[in-house]
């Protein structure tokens, strides 16, 4: 006779990591041997693709006495690329294809009317993109978010009864019903009707040409995972070191760890799971733990214990930029090869990057930095930024065109156009500006003054297409 079960509990697997062995270290440690020559069929998925590059180093030398095939070692969104093949459009594609878009659907619904130019819809674009890339990372259901504005039992019934959302709903019907609207706010009416249509439109139109933002991407994958009849390229996925997940990435880390296709290994510090369950850095996993304990083999918390281990904190002040680039640099100098390889330099400001990286000693081959370098502090970035202020700032009148004249003198004074020998110019455009003491200097003035090779830029009209035009011959000019 068989004894009534009132209830099982479940104990997740847990893996507590000691003060020498890393994260990666403790997902390999967890891998059997005997496991290897089934890698081959598996992927392991990272945030990012660095987790990825530093797996596969580890891989190699935690079993460096056996040979095997490695598995594939992808980022999250490389693996969505792969399941959906589709591929993530850059975001000025993006931005082009929603504004022809959105003129085709406005001048079909409002064909008396004239729709935005792309300079005044490149703001409200980018905040759409935004925008349709929650909705479908979020599983939003658009057509109830952009219907149903008016219908408030609607809106209750599809987004639940939460007051706060339901009174900022409220405020913002009163906005659009208001008797007296300005033209902004009429602008935004049009566009808000149009939005549903827009949305719908703007998906279908990247789907046929297979290229998608972030959040189609997403979702596509989730409804590709939901067809259990569907093909996956592997057998078995494992996601390591995953924390905030989006309603989609959440939903697709179900299907899989339910079917026992996936296992998932968690980074987690007793602080945030354990010793202050209140802390709101641990709300994400302490929830993942709560939803996935009845899986503890494919759902494995990798713990720490940060608040209890030694630490080592070191304060040093520095003034300026180029002060606390050679600080850093001197400090990086003092470490050897093994330290720096299992260090990580952070720099508080993206603008610190080119200074650190010139006061790099020549012994230091490879460092670890997390920062991303932005396109705007490259010397081209900055001599794209210099014509547009050039053309941003200038003032024209009936008879006359004035430029500011530090802008003008910062922009011939950019290293990139060194070769073309302006010194004499911005020397006599110095003395000029003060014995003026002028803050502009006519048209005529500096074209008299400057290289005739860059007359162009200060002879054009000042509008979108002509400084596109005046970068793109610039850049021919000098790196031709």
């Amino acid at each position: 006779m068989l004894a009534k079960i009132d209830h099982i509990i479940f104990r997740p697997t847990r893996i507590t990591l000691n003060t020498t062995t890393t994260f990666l270290q403790s997902i390999l440690q967890d891998i059997d041997a005997a496991r290897l020559p089934l890698l081959k069929d598996e992927v392991f998925v990272f945030p990012t693709k660095r987790g990825a590059r530093y797996f596969k180093d580890l891989l190699l030398q935690h079993f460096k006495e056996h040979t095997f095939f490695s598995p594939a070692l992808l980022s999250i969104e490389e693996l969505m690329q792969q399941i959906s093949r589709q591929k993530t459009a850059p975001d000025l594609y993006l931005i082009i294809t929603l504004y022809d878009t959105y003129t085709q659907i406005y001048q079909q619904r409002y064909p008396k009317k004239q729709p935005l130019t792309m300079e005044l819809f490149f703001s409200w674009g980018q905040t759409l993109l935004k925008d349709f890339d929650e909705i479908d990372k979020y599983l939003v259901n658009a057509a109830a978010l952009y219907g149903r504005i008016y219908d408030e039992k609607g809106i209750e019934s599809e987004f639940g009864a939460n007051e706060e959302a339901i009174e900022a709903m409220k405020r913002f019907r009163t906005t659009l019903t208001a008797e007296e609207k300005t033209e902004l706010m009429h602008r935004f009416l049009e566009m808000w009707q149009i939005l549903g249509d827009l949305y719908t439109t703007f998906r279908q139109r990247l789907a046929e040409s297979g290229r998608v933002y972030e959040g189609m991407l997403y979702s596509t994958v989730l409804e590709c995972i939901k067809d259990e009849t569907a093909p996956l390229p592997y057998r078995h996925f494992t996601f390591c070191g995953f924390n905030a997940l989006s309603k989609a990435e959440e939903t697709i880390f179900d299907l899989l760890l339910q079917r026992r296709q996936a296992t998932a290994y968690w980074d987690a510090d007793l602080w945030y799971m354990e010793h202050n369950k209140r802390h709101e850095a641990g709300a994400f996993l302490r929830r993942y733990f709560e939803k996935w304990k009845h899986l503890p083999l494919h759902s494995k918390w990798i713990m720490s214990d940060f608040w209890k281990q030694p630490k080592n904190i070191e304060i040093i002040g520095a003034p300026q930029q180029v002060a606390q680039a050679q600080s850093a640099a001197l400090f990086l100098q003092q470490m050897s090869t093994e330290q720096l390889q299992k260090s990580v330099l952070v720099l508080g400001d993206e603008s610190l990057l080119m200074p650190l990286l010139q006061h790099l000693p020549a012994t230091i081959g490879k460092l670890n930095i997390t920062m991303g370098y932005s396109l705007r502090l490259t010397p081209i970035g900055v001599l794209a930024e210099q014509v547009c202020s050039l053309h941003l700032t200038r003032r024209d009148t009936t008879e006359k065109t004035y430029f500011l004249s530090d802008v003008c003198i910062n922009l011939l004074e950019n290293p990139l156009l060194q070769d073309l020998h302006l010194e004499d110019s911005i020397a006599t455009l110095h003395t000029w500006r003060t014995q003026t003491r002028s803050d502009y200097f006519y048209r005529e003035t500096l074209l008299e003054k400057i290289n005739p090779a860059l007359h162009f830029i200060f002879s054009g009209e000042s509008n979108a297409q002509n400084i596109v035009e005046d970068l793109l011959y610039l850049f021919i000019l000098l790196f031709k």
